[in-house]
């Protein structure tokens, strides 16, 4: 049942898994453990659990595919999951209905879902990507050598400079070239990152909000936080809810 307090999910000492990883959906969650597995519980909606069904779990449950398969990163969307294998190659599972999942809708029977992790088919298969941000209908892949990939509803954050969703995906706005980018996150309909020298970007829905109060809705990446900013020294890390962010930032003049 509910609870006002954190509890310890017991179910994960009972099988004997101890978790290095947890995303939690709208209505599901991911646990990925340290020898690479994925469990998942919840709301089976749209196959979101990956179990090949659209059954929901009370309890987590071991993925059919962390059999034959080991990974190394997962994040939960709105009604879609996404994991990472340990050769960095992304897949997806779950609802499909904005090609979320990087899977053209021809590649898929009349419903748009995939009900167990197939790969990404949209993105280039010689890049190999380190994490992965989920929002409500898009998802954002960041590789090895700090490049994004966005794909799924591009009308919400249109990071890219092409926009057919049909398509899946293709490479980040221009602005963000001259940039390494280190971390990426998202919200329902808007996306952040941040670049090696420490400045945060923000784009999608009403990102100006999330500054200024203003209600802006900005398609392409703007620039909140340069290294020497007065406002954010140098953001190291940002984490998104539904409609807020959060960015943690180091002041290199202080002493401590």
């Amino acid at each position: 049942g509910d609870t006002t307090e954190p509890a310890v999910v017991k179910e994960f000492s009972r099988i004997g898994v101890t978790p290095v990883q947890i995303s939690l959906g709208r209505a599901h969650g991911l646990a990925l453990t340290g020898s690479g597995a994925i469990y998942s519980w919840g709301n089976g909606k749209y196959g979101r659990l990956g179990h090949g069904n659209i059954v929901s779990l009370q309890y987590p449950a071991l993925l059919p595919r962390s059999q034959m398969m080991d990974y190394k990163f997962v994040q939960a969307g709105e009604a879609f999951s996404t994991a990472i294998t340990v050769k960095g190659n992304v897949e997806s599972w779950g609802l499909n209905d904005y090609m979320q999942l990087g899977i053209p809708s021809a590649a898929l029977d009349i419903k748009p879902m995939e009900t167990s992790p197939a790969g990404v088919q949209q993105i280039p298969m010689q890049e190999e990507f380190v994490k992965t941000a989920c929002g409500d209908r898009f998802a954002m892949g960041l590789t090895e050598n700090g490049t994004i990939y966005e794909w799924g509803r591009q009308t919400i954050t249109r990071l890219v400079i092409q926009t057919d969703y049909e398509s899946g995906v293709a490479f980040v706005d221009e602005k963000m070239t001259d940039y390494t980018i280190t971390n990426i996150a998202a919200g329902k309909t808007f996306a952040a990152a941040i670049a090696d020298c420490g400045a945060l970007f923000l784009w999608g829905g009403y990102s100006q909000t999330l500054i200024t109060g203003g209600k802006s809705f900005y398609r392409s990446p703007l620039i909140y936080a340069e290294k020497d900013d007065f406002v954010f020294p140098k953001v190291v890390n940002v984490a998104c809810g539904t409609d807020h962010a959060v960015a943690m930032f180091i002041d290199e003049d202080l002493d401590h």
